[in-house]
């Protein structure tokens, strides 16, 4: 927040299953990352065609995050 830095971001492909709690966690800790305790994730869905009904939904998962550096240190 309050930066013009990219997120990291992490792809799954393209119409594969839904991914996984593990599929998931295993993906923030590639991004050196991991789930702050109690958190919880949300989900919103998007279209990869804005404005066309018609047009594949991509779902976008988040949640709270620390750094692994941090909880290292």
């Amino acid at each position: 927040m309050n930066t013009t830095a990219r997120w990291p971001e992490y792809s799954f492909g393209h119409g594969g299953p839904v991914p996984t709690l593990t599929d998931r966690v295993n993906a923030l800790s590639v991004l050196g990352f991991e789930p702050v305790p109690d958190a919880a994730w949300q989900w919103t869905e998007d279209s990869e065609t804005p404005f066309d009904p018609s047009s594949p939904v991509l779902l976008i998962a988040a949640i709270r995050v620390r750094s692994r550096a941090e909880v290292g240190a």
